[in-house]
């Protein structure tokens, strides 16, 4: 029974052990302003609902200030007048932030011939404690008019992203 309930504990973590591998695409000092910023790589943290898209995220730490990108959504512009991304946590409360960069709605690239859609980037300036002590069930996208929920299969998913950000090895000067 023990190692039933042992199995049932960490398979949601060994499913989701890209984030606790901890890679980074930034990772460095700034030479001008001395400030240590690090950001993950995006990495998928849930599905729509409907279950037909993907959504991704990283983690920005500039000097102690915290910051989660979130991105996945073709075809929806983001705005910081109407961006908005809702936490729901497994006990029902709601923790909502808004978007804090610019208008953007994604480009076209153009790669051999073909197109294609990037998808823009949520910013949030988060509370890096608040965060990492709830445990969510789903996020809700707003950008206005229309949502996008999307299902966490791991309530500590964020927690996890974090500590990545706060474990990063000594950077080297920019």
């Amino acid at each position: 029974m023990k190692l039933l309930i042992l199995t049932l504990v960490l398979l949601p973590l060994c499913a989701h052990s890209q984030v606790t591998k901890c890679k980074y695409d930034v990772n460095e000092v700034d030479s001008f302003t001395g400030l240590r910023i690090i950001e993950t790589k995006f990495f998928k943290i849930g599905d729509t609902e409907k279950r037909d898209i993907s959504i991704q995220a990283a983690a920005r730490k500039v000097d102690s200030t915290y910051f989660l990108f979130i991105t996945g959504l073709p075809g929806q512009c983001i705005s910081d007048h109407d961006t908005q991304v809702s936490f729901k946590t497994v006990t029902g409360e709601i923790y909502s932030l808004k978007h804090i960069g610019e208008v953007e709605c994604g480009k076209t690239i153009y790669v051999g011939g073909a197109s294609a859609q990037t998808t823009p980037t949520i910013y949030l300036k988060v509370d890096k404690q608040e965060i990492r002590q709830l445990a969510m069930s789903m996020i809700r996208i707003t950008d206005g008019q229309t949502y996008t929920n999307v299902v966490l299969p791991l309530p500590i998913i964020f927690k996890q992203l974090f500590d990545c950000a706060d474990s990063a090895p000594i950077a080297r000067k920019k």
